[in-house]
């Protein structure tokens, strides 16, 4: 049985997570701290040692109480935060006030305009209101619980771990928030269009659309008028469609006949913007109008492009050897998108649709969870997800949480850690894995299989260049994507590693007996033995092993300053530096 929990908690509770991934967000990119003895007041209250400090330029300081100190930065925190100011008296402060000291100070390390400090207090605030929301909406899952792909797309609860904004979501009102948001079980028709062939473009596999549109049952699926094409469209950016002056004319003059909503029903899953439908042939990820975290989500020419391009190495020769090679990583495949025309004939960025290839039909969306779920901690406190696999399989096999803590993590680099790295090591794809891009299947606890999803932030390495540019038509002059050395292991590193792999290690730490440091050098080992095995290209594991300290992205002052990741200029500028828990680990 689920338990419901008390709605007056679930204040308490959203501003402790909001807390921690605004703290462990800064953290990562901030050097202006201490970690120091707590104050015997707050020692006694939360039963700590330690506190994080932030001096201020009046001579006050912050101290936030730690409950646990992590090497790989998820630290956890005691539901309470201070200010002790000059004559050294201690208050506690709540949240609002705490960011707000601290990002007065870092507006003059990260100078940006008083207009967008307002606007990420606001994105603060909302990400805080929208997690107490989703908490008061659900009960605390039961040791039972479906882990099935829909359940699981739609219980990652608390998000980014490392953001300060992970539930920010502008400008959805809170009704649309509960009826288009995955925490809220939300599930919904999609709209449908029919569509002058010379208004619309698409590329990729044909058909497809019009595939969908009979598969959805639609009651004129046979007589769509010759010259017209069928075009989904997400309810909620249909609203933000019909104001534009160019959609509007084109509806009146019957250019475009909106035919409705669809039969089947779709869900959010934890990207919000990827609808799924059990019985349906694709995934469907739509252009939206709203910023999360950071980006505003249209998707750009230039990235589903790279879906179609992936697509296409994947069948050469050496993609098709590293798919055997690597029998249980599987890439879905993103085989077509589709688009209204702008006035240059390009597509619209808030209109494009991509077709992904849907693995998880009926039965086979059993035991697949997406692993940002998996290893998130529980929202009410006490096991989490991963914790209970693991204390469940300890269980049926006799053998102690620990020993099934390293048989966990050593299926996991098995299957969704090393294909990655000779992915790029071998074949000079770099895949862009965080944690919402990797799925696991389970056999008795363990993982057994995954799948790796968006493909448009694929990039390719110097490697990958010299294997694919005579085997692949236009791969060169395709979508910017080629990179260099160094940029190329930065952004790999920080999907693989530092955002997946991270918080693997964390999350075992918070759920077993099993040590980050044990985990760490589980992955250096794994990592070394590649590279002495041999590879076409080190460089990255070179990078690694070698290297004091790696790049991240930086989303604290991404966000602070209001930057879109999707548009800036240069993406690696965004990046910054932090120890590299691997060396000397």
């Amino acid at each position: 049985m689920s338990r419901t929990i008390d709605p007056r908690s679930t204040v308490r509770l959203a501003e402790r997570h909001s807390a921690t991934r605004f703290l462990n967000s800064l953290l990562r990119e901030w050097r202006d701290y201490r970690v120091v003895s707590a104050p015997a007041q707050i020692a006694i209250q939360h039963d700590i040692t330690h506190c994080i400090e932030f001096r201020l330029p009046d001579a006050s300081t912050l101290l936030a109480p730690l409950l646990r100190v992590s090497q790989v930065g998820r630290h956890q925190y005691a539901d309470q935060l201070y200010r002790k100011n000059p004559a050294g008296t201690l208050a506690s402060i709540t949240f609002q006030d705490f960011s707000a000291h601290l990002m007065a100070v870092a507006a003059q390390v990260y100078p940006t305009h008083p207009d967008t400090i307002e606007s990420f207090k606001s994105r603060l605030e909302q990400s805080q209101a929208v997690i107490q929301s989703i908490l008061e909406s659900r009960s605390i899952p039961s040791p039972d619980e479906s882990l099935d792909f829909l359940s699981m797309e739609q219980s990652l609860l608390l998000g980014h771990t490392f953001h300060p904004t992970p539930k920010s979501r502008e400008p959805l009102t809170e009704s649309e928030m509960r009826a288009y948001s995955p925490e809220f079980g939300a599930s919904f028709p999609i709209q449908w269009w029919w569509v002058k062939s010379e208004l619309l473009v698409s590329k990729g596999n044909c058909g497809w659309n019009h595939r969908l549109y009979t598969q959805e049952q639609m009651p004129d699926s046979s007589a769509i008028p010759e010259g017209y094409e069928p075009y989904p469209v997400h309810p909620w950016q249909r609203q933000i469609l019909l104001t534009q002056p160019e959609i509007q004319s084109a509806i009146e003059s019957g250019a475009i006949l909106e035919k409705g909503p669809s039969v089947r029903v779709w869900s959010p899953t934890s990207s919000l913007r990827s609808l799924y439908s059990a019985g349906a042939e694709y995934l469907l990820k739509f252009s939206l109008s709203l910023r999360l975290t950071n980006s505003v989500r249209h998707l750009q020419a230039n990235e589903v492009t790279r879906g179609i391009l992936l697509k296409d190495v994947l069948e050469t020769a050496p993609g098709r050897e590293f798919e055997n090679r690597f029998p249980r990583f599987k890439v879905i495949r993103e085989p077509a998108f589709i688009a209204l025309k702008d006035a240059s004939g390009l597509p619209r960025v808030d209109t494009i649709v991509v077709a992904r290839d849907n693995p998880f039909l009926q039965a086979s969306a059993d035991n697949r969870i997406v692993l940002a779920t998996l290893a998130e901690e529980s929202p009410w406190g006490g096991e989490s997800r991963l914790a209970r696999l693991i204390r469940q399989r300890s269980e049926r096999t006799k053998r102690s949480r620990l020993e099934t803590a390293r048989e966990w993590l050593n299926a996991y680099i098995r299957v969704a850690f090393t294909p990655f790295i000779h992915a790029q090591a071998d074949y000079g794809i770099l895949l862009g894995a965080h944690q919402q891009n990797i799925i696991l299947g389970f056999t008795d606890g363990l993982p057994s299989e995954m799948h790796f999803r968006d493909c448009q932030g694929t990039g390719y390495s110097e490697l990958g260049c010299r294997l694919y540019s005579d085997l692949v038509p236009g791969f060169r002059n395709s979508v910017g994507n080629l990179l260099n050395e160094t940029v190329g292991n930065h952004l790999f590193t920080y999907y693989v590693i530092i955002n997946s792999a991270l918080n693997v290690v964390a999350a075992l730490a918070d759920s077993s007996p099993l040590s980050e440091q044990e985990s760490l050098r589980a992955f250096r080992q794994e990592m070394l033995k590649t590279r002495e095995q041999g590879v076409q290209d080190p460089s990255c594991l070179n990078y690694l092993l070698d290297s004091p300290e790696l790049m991240q992205k930086g989303n604290f002052l991404c966000s602070m300053t209001n930057l879109n990741e999707n548009t800036v200029s240069n993406p690696h500028a965004i990046y910054n530096s932090m120890e590299n828990p691997f060396y000397a680990v």
